[in-house]
């Protein structure tokens, strides 16, 4: 029953409940005073009646959101009545639910976000410490595409130039190489695009025009990108002393074939070598 009838039923009971009153005064003889008396007894017991239907669940649902405000998100509010108060209750209730589902949308997405946060972070240091190996490595790394299209350099690559980063990124590859090597070097490179790898020897051409001697490890390493790792490393002083071998090699086996004497060299045993 609605909260609104239930108040005009007590009413009209308090109206009922006077009309005997005055009957029974008129019918009996008692003295009319005592209407005056009862009325407002009669009158203040139907107020205490409507108060208590309506403060009890009021009460009741105060505090209940009271619960509710403070965290406990797993307390229902639903009044079992039919009437306006437990409509309100459900509707309250229903509210309640929606936050929860809220709540724990937010943990949920709380916890991944932290995760990818963690994830972040660690991606960022993994980037960092490739990046750190790729600016202090001791040989000069080359990152090109398929075109041969310098994308990135490190550090050493600038050193063993006399070039800046800016000076090499977006240049050409080939354009570093001396024209008696570019030939041999853009087929070592094909080469090293279908086989995934490939090393071979050419000569650089410093800022100042002087050329060094270099070794180059070329490899894919994106494919699909089309991206390639050369890393070169400077031999110039390494061919200087095969060089300086090979002449003094050269000028040994002349001064020991045109000697006049006879000559000739054992090895601890007594065994000819030479």
């Amino acid at each position: 029953m609605k909260l609104t009838a239930k108040i005009t039923i007590s009413f009209v009971i308090s109206a009922f409940l006077v009309m005997a009153l005055m009957v029974v005064i008129i019918t009996t003889g008692i003295p009319f005073a005592i209407f005056f008396v009862a009325f407002p007894a009669i009158m203040a017991v139907v107020g205490y009646m409507v108060a208590k239907i309506i403060t009890r669940a009021v009460h009741r649902l105060y505090r209940s959101a009271e619960i509710v405000k403070s965290g406990n998100l797993e307390y229902s509010l639903v009044e079992e009545r039919k009437d306006e108060i437990g409509d309100l209750s459900r509707i309250f209730d229903d509210l309640v639910q929606e936050a929860r589902k809220e709540r724990t949308a937010a943990a949920a997405f709380n916890r991944e976000n932290k995760d990818q946060k963690l994830s972040i972070n660690e991606l960022n240091e993994r980037e960092e410490h490739f990046r750190n190996l790729f600016e202090h490595s001791n040989d000069a790394v080359f990152i090109c595409d398929f075109d041969g299209k310098i994308i990135d350099v490190n550090k050493k690559a600038c050193n063993m130039l006399e070039r800046t980063k800016e000076e090499l990124i977006d240049s050409l590859f080939w354009g570093l190489h001396t024209e008696e090597e570019l030939t041999k070097s853009k087929r070592a490179f094909k080469i090293g695009e279908e086989t995934c790898s490939v090393r071979f020897e050419s000569k650089f051409k410093k800022k100042e025009k002087e050329t060094i001697d270099v070794e180059i490890s070329s490899s894919v390493v994106d494919f699909n990108k089309g991206v390639m790792q050369n890393i070169v490393c400077d031999i110039t002083e390494r061919k200087k002393l095969e060089k300086a071998l090979r002449e003094s090699e050269e000028k040994f086996r002349t001064f020991m074939e045109t000697a006049s004497d006879l000559m000739y060299i054992t090895d601890k045993y007594g065994n000819f070598v030479y």
